[in-house]
Parts: structure tokens; sequence; C-alpha cells
């Protein structure tokens, strides 16, 4: 089985995002911090006419980077659509999008780190694939109470 993934550096780490949901790279883009918003999810930022949900993948995850400070930009901004949520990732970097095969590179289940499902291997680097569909369902979820 083949999956394709979009790498993005935060700080010091590699992760992998999966490239069908990558709407689009963008440079930095400008958002607003809003108060009381839920850990993850500083602030939004208008994107095509609407408001879209920063999510801080660095509050989320362990990983080599600080948790953005209000209003702070990072060199990209990922746009992933997600069913009906369109959510925006602030990184330091991204590169090509790539193809992965069960059988071309390897891939390893992980366990133990919440919202990283395994590890990709591209070019001689383990990368932690990101779960932001569960990230964007945990939200929702504290955000009604559940």
């Amino acid at each position: 089985m083949s999956a394709s993934f979009l790498p993005v550096r935060l700080g010091g780490s590699w992760l992998v995002l999966e490239a069908r949901h990558v709407r689009e790279v963008s440079k930095a883009i400008p958002w607003l911090a809003i108060g009381g918003a839920p850990r993850g999810f500083p602030g939004v930022l208008a994107w095509n006419g609407r408001a879209v949900a920063v999510c801080d993948l660095a509050s989320v995850l362990e990983v080599d980077a600080p948790p953005l400070s209000p209003g702070e930009l990072r060199a990209r901004t990922v746009l992933l659509a997600l069913d009906d949520d369109v959510v925006a990732l602030p990184v330091d970097g991204a590169r090509e999008a790539f193809s992965a095969t069960d059988e071309g590179g390897r891939r390893t289940p992980v366990e133990g780190r919440p919202h990283v499902t395994e590890l990709v291997e591209h070019e001689g680097v383990l990368m932690g694939k990101v779960d932001v569909e569960t990230i964007v369902l945990d939200a929702h979820r504290r955000a009604r109470g559940t």
C-alpha cells in the first residue's frame, strides 16, 4: 500500500503530514491570538475569505520547538482540509511531498506518543507521522466537554 506525505520541520524535529489533507503550503500567514482558546489552538487566521483555526503542533506534540507565542510567525503555513474543518499549521519549513510504500520505505508503528501514529523513513530521516485529524477531534471533544 502506498501513501503520500508532506515533510514539515518544527524546530529540530521533522514530521510528516498525510498529503491527501494538504490544500496549500504558504509563506508565513499572520494570525490573531484568541484569549481562552483551547490548548493547541491559540488563534485564527484569514484564508480564502474565512477564519481558520491555527493549530500549534509544538504545544500538542513532544517536539524540539517551543509553543507559539501570540502572533508569532513561522516560515511556512500548511493548510489542511479535514472533513468540515480547515486547519492552519505554522511550521519552520516544508519539503516536497513523497510517496512511501510498505515495500519501499520503512514505516514503523509508534505507541505511547499521542498524535504520532508511526515513524516514516525518507532519505535516511525518520519522521513522526502526525494524526492531525485526532488532534482536531480531541479539541472538538474538549470544547463540548465530552
